[in-house]
């Protein structure tokens, strides 16, 4: 009997540590600009790109085109996944004047209309969110009240389910638009220009259905991780935490910090994509870089996107404007036109190049265009 149970507790032992020693899940991190033109499913990244469903492996990085569906992907069709385990369902969103149309991506990338539905609403530049089973949107009117504004509002992806009211921002004096919305887990992120300045980051936590944050003036842009908000302000990278509400002291300085410049971050690092637009024309070129930051404020390496011509595609090298980073993954950083609809190619580093201080740039071509 002794025996038995030593051998009984010896199973439980290395079942335990076979268990505890299992990779984690693959997780897909997101820059606010490229939230909806990228999802991930299992081991593959979909991307919607020049009218198609692209995908490829994450540990074989190599661009390869779906079978086209019946019609072309529209300008203003955004990709969405229900969650970030990476075994939710894929979707793309289209709206048009007050309907808004989703489309599954099945196994095998085609497109299956799941739902198309009239909301009763002029959506305007509506912005759309899929988190779980429910689909959030903004309208570019105040709902139920006359004058200008903008509503946020849900419905559930079951079908025949009628549109549930949020909240409303009704203080305007002029027309007005959400400029962008994301999701960081639960937290849905919306920057909305303010009355007579410039855009405030409201937050609604979609689990609490309740707005955490209301209207905070330097906070547009901000991303989210392990429950902080990170966000530039002046140049300095600050952090607010999500959860106590609260302002944390500790700040990062950004190196050769010019305006424009946007933040991303992923569970490794913070990104900072330096905007080449607000430069002169005679050294812009030289300017589309990425900046990669540890959470403790140190330099991990740069992404020199123009100093690479051997590996960025002649359009990038003479218009690196919207060269930024896009997404990331536990091994890589890609980079690239932010609006994936309109790219000839992806690039990205691997992770563990970055300390050679000269990661090298690797480029995905598209196979077709």
């Amino acid at each position: 009997m002794k025996k038995i149970c030593f051998i009984l507790c010896m199973l439980t032992v290395i079942t335990f540590l076979g268990c505890s020693s299992q990779a984690q899940p693959l997780a897909l991190y997101l820059a606010p600009e490229s939230y909806q033109a990228c999802a991930m499913r299992g081991n593959q990244l979909i991307f919607p790109i020049n009218g198609s469903i692209y995908y490829m492996d994450i540990d074989n990085p190599l661009l390869q085109k779906a079978k086209d569906g019946p019609k072309a992907i529209e300008h203003g069709a955004y990709l969405h996944a229900g969650g970030d385990s990476g075994q939710d369902p894929v979707y793309l969103t289209c709206c048009n004047n007050s309907e808004i149309s989703i489309e599954e991506i099945s196994e095998d990338y085609t497109r299956n209309l799941l739902l198309s539905m009239d909301t009763g609403d002029y959506l305007g530049a509506g912005r759309i969110v899929i988190y779980q089973d429910d689909c959030y949107y903004t309208k570019d009117t105040p709902e139920g009240q006359g004058g200008f504004g903008v509503s946020l509002k849900k419905f559930s992806l079951e079908e025949g389910a009628e549109p549930q009211l949020i909240h409303v921002w009704a203080e305007y004096s002029h027309s007005v638009h959400v400029t962008s919305m994301y999701r960081y887990g639960q937290y849905l992120f919306m920057n909305i220009p303010g009355q007579a300045g410039p855009e405030k980051l409201w937050v609604y936590d979609m689990e609490a259905q309740e707005m955490v944050l209301q209207g905070e003036d330097a906070m547009a842009g901000a991303v989210c991780h392990d429950g902080r908000l990170y966000y530039i302000n002046h140049g300095d990278i600050c952090s607010y935490d999500l959860k106590q509400k609260k302002e944390l002291p500790d700040t990062i300085t950004i190196p050769d910090y010019v305006d424009g410049m946007t933040l991303a971050c992923d569970r490794d690092y913070l990104y900072v994509n330096r905007s080449p637009i607000t430069l002169h024309p005679d050294t812009a070129k030289n300017g589309a870089k990425v900046w990669v930051l540890n959470y403790d404020g140190s330099l991990a390496g740069v992404i020199d996107l123009a100093g690479s011509a051997d590996a960025v595609a002649a359009d990038l090298a003479d218009d690196p404007f919207r060269c930024a980073y896009l997404c990331s993954t536990d091994k890589y950083i890609f980079v690239g036109k932010t609006g994936l609809l309109i790219t000839t190619g992806i690039f990205y580093v691997e992770k563990s190049q970055l300390e050679t201080g000269d990661p090298k740039i690797h480029t995905l071509y598209l196979d077709a265009l």
